[in-house]
């Protein structure tokens, strides 16, 4: 478990989710299910497939109602599965942001920063702060793999439309 771990510290999601699971399936009832389902909604949020993340958090709901990772779940954004609906994005256009500032000189050290490593980083003003934000991509798919290679790079990301 703990090169998952490290996996899943570094950015490479699947490589994580890839030992999580055959951990599981190996080891159906190993003590550490309720961990393994808590680190596998973990990487699934962080890839932006909140489905999924959702799924194993009502699996450790279900399963372990009185686990400690239980209540870890509660900064992992998810949804109720009946409420699940595509994202709507009329424009077309997904962006990746990285950051988040209440002042436009850090805002713009990040964007210089990003832009220094050679991504089309940019900043925007919004909801009293400053969003530092990545490409502007017409398909969602292209946005998400630009949010893997920004996560590993070390970046917190989230895919934005």
């Amino acid at each position: 478990m703990g090169l998952a771990d490290t996996y899943l510290i570094s950015g490479d999601y699947q490589e994580a989710d890839d030992i999580y699971n055959k951990l599981i399936n190996d080891e159906p009832n190993t003590g550490l299910k309720a961990s393994l389902l808590y680190r596998l909604s973990q990487a699934s949020s962080k890839r932006g497939d909140h489905r999924l993340a959702n799924e194993y958090i009502l699996k450790l709901k279900r399963d372990f109602p009185l686990s400690p990772e239980l209540k870890l779940t509660s900064g992992i954004p998810h949804i109720e599965a009946s409420k699940i609906e595509a994202p709507k994005n009329d424009a077309g256009v997904y962006s990746v942001q990285v950051g988040f500032f209440s002042n436009t000189v850090n805002a713009d050290n990040l964007r210089d920063k990003l832009r220094a490593l050679g991504f089309s980083a940019y900043v925007e003003e919004a909801g009293g702060g400053y969003r530092v934000r990545v490409g502007r991509f017409k398909a969602q798919d292209e946005a998400i793999e630009m949010e893997r290679e920004l996560s590993r790079k070390g970046f917190p990301t989230k895919v934005c439309p």
